[in-house]
């Protein structure tokens, strides 16, 4: 069972230093780095050139409210492993590295609708613990994103002299818009094999939890 506290609610700003301390002992009981947990929330809710601006900035006042909204550990710890598997899926292949922020954004844009049970955010986070069940079936739609991200990224970059390199096309700001018309349009081939992996995802969560 995971060691976490649940029953909190997002708080007013009287009791923020309370807020900050929930967090802290969060980070110090899952053992977390503060840093990556806040990378894990902003590139499942924020603008994913955020996060290729460095990971500093998401520290500064106009985004820590939005990063950092709640005690609620579960808000936190989810968004996490989605992010770790999303991760995992881009080791061995440099490309994958640039694309990781909007490869998240976008998993995570289909899967939270199947995660706002606490019984669900528990079996995620068992399976994550053990490596398998639901978890696998995140890493083969992570995989799927990251090949529809590239085949956007190619379609897009422009040609000769004149094409953009993977890097820099990544940065870009509003591609969660571009890449959800191209997700859905013809041009891409992962779509049937990210929503089989889908059903799976949400039936594995379903284990133990009706």
């Amino acid at each position: 069972m995971l060691a976490v506290a649940t029953g909190f609610q997002e708080l007013p700003r009287s009791t923020l230093c309370e807020r900050d301390e929930q967090i802290d002992q969060l980070i110090l009981l899952q053992n977390l780095s503060k840093d990556k947990l806040a990378q894990a929330i902003a590139g499942c809710d924020l603008d994913p050139a955020i996060l290729r601006e460095g990971k500093e900035g998401l520290f500064e006042e106009r985004y820590y409210g939005s990063i950092f909204p709640t005690a609620d550990p579960y808000y936190y710890l989810v968004r996490y492993w989605v992010m770790d598997y999303v991760s995992y899926s881009s080791r061995g292949y440099p490309e994958r590295a640039y694309a990781k922020w909007l490869v998240l954004n976008f998993v995570w844009s289909k899967i939270s609708p199947l995660l706002r049970s606490k019984a669900r955010i528990e079996r995620l986070g068992q399976d994550w613990e053990q490596n398998h069940n639901s978890v696998y079936y995140l890493w083969k739609m992570s995989i799927a994103v990251y090949l529809a991200a590239l085949r956007f990224y190619r379609q897009k970059r422009g040609k000769g002299a004149k094409a953009t390199d993977v890097s820099t096309f990544f940065r870009r700001r509003k591609l969660p818009a571009a890449f959800t018309k191209f997700w859905n349009s013809k041009a891409n081939n992962q779509r049937a094999t990210f929503q089989k992996h889908l059903k799976k995802f949400e039936q594995a969560l379903n284990e133990d939890t009706d």
